[in-house]
């Protein structure tokens, strides 16, 4: 199987810790062939620390750099596309200006709160109200965007959850009708689910009972990315987890050129 990691942010994301030529040696050190880097577009935002955005052009002469310098490992240019309901035409204005291989579709922000501020976000809320609205509101940017080839991280506001760890994963029976509804729309759109390995504990995001149901609903193609942000998490449990999607029946794993997908078996 074809080493690949389709979600890794550099210090151009706002929160990135690693330098481009860091996470090249950091992977080539591991084996792995191809990475698409997804640096972060978080437009509007609550949080300014959040709200940056990279300096493409610099970015892209390091990438056509270090692709000539290490010719054994496939640099290629993605973005983390975060949706937010109140700037979704500014979104798509500023994406479409713009060239990419991959566009990964993220969801930080519900009713413009982020839970990555636990203490903000999950105030006041019941676990089984709060992952409803969340889903909800996964739904609703699926259904928004037209132009995105995989799904990220369905499940993020279980990180920062306040309950126990049992009960923080977001799972197919917290909304099975808009976990479906989600799905299916993937699917029916041709887009790839994202199995993100920084995930909750041991686990994947999205939960096994989502991934599950995805497969049952005729979904095969995933991309994988372990939202690396240090060389520490570059390709962390990748392997792991296409081994475990691979055990559930799915079947391909996606890359991107020019937003036009490949898929390599699992």
């Amino acid at each position: 199987m074809k080493k690949m990691d389709y979600h890794v942010h550099s210090i151009h994301s706002y929160d990135g810790k690693q330098t481009i030529e860091e996470m090249c040696k950091q992977m080539l050190s591991m084996g792995v062939e191809e990475v698409c880097l997804t640096e972060h577009l978080d437009i509007g935002h609550p949080e300014e620390e959040c709200s940056g955005i990279p300096d493409w052009d610099l970015w892209e002469r390091e990438i056509h750099y270090l692709n000539q310098k290490y010719p054994q490992l496939i640099i290629k240019k993605g973005i983390e596309m975060a949706d937010h309901p109140l700037f979704r035409s500014k979104i798509k204005e500023y994406v479409g200006s713009l060239s990419f291989d991959f566009v990964l579709l993220s969801l930080h922000v519900v009713d413009n709160k982020d839970p990555y501020y636990p203490d903000v976000f999950f105030k006041d809320q019941t676990r089984d109200a709060c992952y409803l609205k969340y889903l909800l509101a996964v739904d609703d940017a699926v259904k928004n965007y037209e132009s995105y080839d995989s799904v990220a991280h369905i499940g993020y506001i279980g990180r920062y959850a306040p309950w126990s760890k049992e009960m923080q994963p977001v799972r197919y029976q917290d909304a099975p009708d808009v976990v479906d509804d989600i799905l299916k729309h993937i699917i029916g759109n041709d887009r790839c689910l994202e199995i993100n390995t920084k995930g909750i504990g041991d686990g994947f995001i999205p939960d096994g009972s989502i991934i599950k149901r995805y497969i049952e609903l005729g979904g095969d193609t995933f991309t994988f990315g372990s939202d690396g942000h240090t060389t520490q998490e570059d390709y962390h449990h990748i392997e792991e987890a296409k081994e475990y999607v691979e055990s559930l029946g799915g079947k391909y794993q996606a890359g991107f050129t020019n937003r036009k997908k490949k898929l390599e078996k699992l």
